[in-house]
């Protein structure tokens, strides 16, 4: 995938790089459940989990270590959906940034295309927009009355943390109020935040 591809369809190109390259090489549709991953990428990627001396640090994708296999380092005092999420993150890079001997994951992160692509794609691969929508669209009036509980509920659906939740309603508010207009799924226009603004 094209690292400068940020114009129109940007959102909806990387959504596709995700279903169609990243989904397949793992095998594994949501939810993704953290054994299974990790087993997944067994004899491919090394899995490393360390204790960084700076708080920033969530992840580490390097290329070609060792004998010549990549490996992913995660911070080891994160939470199992944390650090599913910081992983997913790091594939995304490998498998679409694929130029990129070293990536870090830093939690004051940078917001150059790479790490929003990154970002989006660990969320797509986690919690599918084409499955997420109907469920928002299902607790609709719930979520007006108890959003902590349908948060949790869609947390626990999506094995992913409450933050991720967020971040999926926060991201996609423009796909889930088309939805909600009655746009059917297939005729949903994905859009950036920054194509948004235009």
């Amino acid at each position: 995938m094209n690292a400068g591809v940020c114009e129109a369809g940007a959102r909806a190109a990387l959504y596709r790089a995700v279903e169609e390259t990243v989904r397949p090489a793992l095998g594994l549709d949501a939810p993704i459940r953290w054994p299974a991953l990790c087993q997944r990428l067994r004899g491919r990627i090394d899995l490393i989990e360390h204790h960084f001396d700076s708080d920033r640090i969530l992840g580490v994708l390097v290329r070609g270590v060792g004998d010549g296999r990549s490996a992913i380092v995660l911070r080891a005092d994160r939470s199992e959906t944390s650090r599913k999420f910081i992983l997913c993150h790091e594939l995304i890079h490998y498998f679409l940034h694929p130029g990129r001997e070293r990536t870090l994951c830093r939690a004051d992160r940078q917001e150059d295309i790479l790490e929003w692509q990154a970002n989006e794609g660990a969320a797509q691969l986690l919690v599918p927009w084409q499955d997420f929508l109907p469920r928002v669209g299902a607790c609709r009036s719930a979520l007006r009355t108890d959003k902590a509980e349908v948060f949790a509920e869609l947390a626990a659906l999506y094995v992913v943390s409450g933050q991720t939740i967020r971040f999926r309603i926060a991201t996609l508010a423009d796909e889930i109020d088309q939805y909600l207009r009655g746009v059917p799924l297939e005729a949903i226009q994905l859009c950036s935040r920054r194509e948004l603004r235009r």
